[in-house]
């Protein structure tokens, strides 16, 4: 049974605090383990995980998140400092740090098997097999308040986002999330007709409290990009909510660990703005991230490069634009940016016209 959302007034404090201290020691914890160029071999750690065994894992940690809050043990000696370390990454250190213990799990955190390498398609079929299936871009659900310019047009209030998804559901439109995107697209499958991806960037608590109940008023799921280093923490949905948004259905995509212009990072870095924050949510919610979003909307590629080597991701999205979706661009998805002023029958009409 899903629970909707209400506001928890206990064990949250301690939830975020042990979700940003296990966040620190599964980035280190991926900095160290994983390739440190995203043109050398991809070496996966811990590797030989079958697809089969991958998916019984996933199925079993979904069974077992429970709706009862419960926080990871406390950190022990050291998280502190590889905190600081992570801290010192970001205004571009690049020392390796020392790796710390892990915590001990509980059903928060769980480990799940490196995903095996899928079968790709032919080239011939990557170029020739193409989709339209118009992507929106979300970013806030929330009323507002007393936000101006960029932060205030990241903004949809919940009533319009209503109103919205009214419109599209009225007009025949049903959703397929961007890992089914992705998958279509390697296996050269059309989805059914009308679909579209809604996606929400930032894992904002707001998409849980107010986007999530009217995805599910209308039997539709979203594609919730988070940024792995915010889990957690005050704003930011936590590892409860993404077990339960998980449980709806919902799926959970990797916006990077720190949210920060992933193009303009070396090679070492990108280990564990990426891959570190895909294995960090994949404890969380029990399957690794198939689906990646670009903080800012800058790629390179390098970035490009580098994604076609992290286990588990098959497509990435940028900031907006309107191209057929193909495989042979999986890494260059655009999406329809979508504001406060984004009448419902417009919305309804540029999907109509993708």
């Amino acid at each position: 049974m899903i629970h909707l959302p209400r506001v928890y007034l206990s064990h949250v404090t301690a939830r975020r605090r042990s979700a940003l201290a296990l966040g620190f020691v599964l980035v280190a914890s991926a900095l160290v383990a994983a390739p440190a160029s995203p043109g050398a071999a991809f070496d996966v750690p811990g590797g030989g995980a079958t697809s089969d065994n991958a998916a019984a894992s996933s199925a079993s940690t979904a069974a077992n998140l429970s709706a009862t809050p419960i926080a990871v043990t406390t950190p022990k000696p050291g998280y502190d400092a590889v905190g600081r370390w992570i801290a010192g990454l970001a205004a571009g250190d690049t020392q390796s740090p020392t790796p710390s213990p892990s915590p001990t799990c509980t059903a928060y955190c769980t480990d799940v098997p490196v995903p095996a390498p899928e079968s790709t398609p032919d080239p011939a079929s990557a170029v020739s097999f193409k989709l339209h299936v118009p992507i929106f871009e979300y970013h806030r659900v929330k009323p507002f308040n007393g936000e101006h310019g960029f932060s205030h047009d990241l903004i949809v209030p919940p009533q319009t986002f209503a109103a919205q998804m009214d419109a599209m559901a009225a007009a025949g439109w049903k959703t397929i999330t961007m890992g089914e995107l992705g998958d279509d697209l390697r296996f050269g499958i059309a989805p059914p007709p009308k679909s579209f991806v809604v996606t929400l960037d930032d894992g904002y608590e707001d998409g849980y409290q107010n986007a999530f109940p009217i995805l599910l008023e209308h039997g539709f799921k979203a594609t919730f990009f988070v940024i792995a280093g915010r889990i957690g923490s005050p704003l930011y949905l936590t590892p409860f909510e993404l077990g339960q948004l998980v449980r709806a259905g919902m799926e959970i995509g990797n916006h990077s660990y720190s949210h920060q212009d992933v193009a303009a990072m070396t090679p070492d870095r990108l280990v564990g703005e990426i891959y570190g924050a895909s294995a960090i949510i994949s404890r969380y919610t029990g399957s690794w991230p198939k689906s990646f979003a670009y903080p800012k909307g800058f790629t390179s590629g390098v970035v490009q490069d580098y994604l076609s080597r992290v286990p588990g991701l098959n497509t990435a999205v940028l900031e907006s634009g309107s191209k057929p979706e193909s495989w042979s661009i999986r890494w260059q998805l655009t999406r329809i940016r979508v504001g406060p002023a984004t009448y419902p029958s417009e919305l309804v009409d540029r999907a109509s016209r993708y």
